[in-house]
């Protein structure tokens, strides 16, 4: 294989959809002299992953089948094909039997496994998509994007404890930040705060990049912990990249209130309702609240006033 080959998979490895991998690594297996023969339906294949990079999903889908009409036994075709018709309406069941087919003529086919499973889960078939999904590591333990896809299908079904085992599974293999930031949220939701922080410090570590969601996330995590001057920490850091993060401006404005520092809050508010007015009448009557607090009742009846006049707008979002 030479460097530039070398190159193009690396870059594609990075940047293209995780269920497209064992494809590229398909067409791109070498002979021993270090070159990569390929059969007339192999160029076909070949073509329809390119055109499914470009989106081009019909011309992929012909492609594809001009692929298997040529060798029918040729699994990646199948796959590429799959993939192209998820984006076709009506074309799910003719997807899911290609996916089925993959599988039969390679059961190794971790990719063919993982998308199986998603349409399952987009069928709201949860159990289905757990089971195909164990198959697929049964089969193919070394595409570890299965345990993370797992690890979603399971927290669907309630069962936190599994999608963490499955996270912790899949990070031994790829500890990146994301990963973390998945795991942190799994062990969330089954309360356990303090390994969630955990992960989600180690999800922030890499100080190269602001992984805003994740600030979110501790940020929201750290004042249901009551850990509120931290949570501030964490809203500055996003309002300093975006001083129009209207929620976060709404949870930093709590956040405040609940250290007594209720000019802060107050301003806060403020700046919340001028960047977010679908949420303006429950920040009207929150701000009201502060107002009374500092001894400003005037200002207080004023806003009350207001967000009687704003309620009722369906439009409005929750407060953190």
């Amino acid at each position: 294989m030479t460097p530039k080959v070398v190159a193009q998979l690396l870059y594609l490895l990075r940047q293209v959809p995780k269920a497209f991998l064992a494809a590229v690594l398909m067409l791109c297996v070498p002979n021993a002299a270090g070159s990569a023969p390929v059969s007339k339906a192999q160029e076909h294949a070949n073509k329809a992953f390119q055109l499914r990079e470009a989106h081009d999903y019909n011309k992929a889908i012909y492609e594809a089948t001009s692929a298997i009409h040529l060798d029918p036994k040729l699994a990646n075709a199948y796959l590429i094909r799959a993939q192209c018709l998820g984006y076709a309406i009506g074309k799910e069941n003719q997807a899911l039997a290609d996916l089925k087919t993959a599988i039969s003529l390679d059961p190794n086919l971790g990719a063919a496994y993982e998308e199986l499973g998603q349409y399952y889960r987009e069928l709201g078939q949860t159990k289905l998509a757990i089971v195909t999904f164990s198959e697929g590591i049964k089969h193919s333990p070394k595409w570890f994007t299965l345990y993370h896809a797992r690890s979603s299908a399971y927290e669907e079904a309630g069962d936190e404890g599994k999608a963490i085992d499955d996270l912790s599974a899949y990070l031994k293999a790829h500890p990146m930040p994301l990963a973390f930031w998945w795991r942190g949220q799994a062990y969330e939701k089954a309360g356990q705060m303090d390994k969630a922080l955990a992960d989600y410090d180690t999800a922030l570590s890499n100080k190269k990049e602001l992984h805003r969601d994740i600030y979110r996330q501790r940020a929201k995590l750290l004042f249901k912990m009551a850990r509120y001057k931290d949570s501030i920490k964490d809203c500055s850091t996003l309002i300093k990249f975006d001083p129009e993060e209207d929620q976060t401006l709404q949870l930093r404005a709590e956040a405040f209130a609940q250290l007594k520092e209720f000019p802060k809050a107050i301003s806060d508010y403020t700046a919340a309702i001028a960047v977010s007015p679908d949420s303006a009448g429950k920040l009207h009557m929150a701000r009201a609240d502060l107002y009374d607090k500092v001894g400003k009742h005037e200002l207080a009846e004023k806003d009350r006033r207001k967000a009687k006049e704003l309620r009722g707008n369906p439009a409005e979002k929750p407060i953190y």
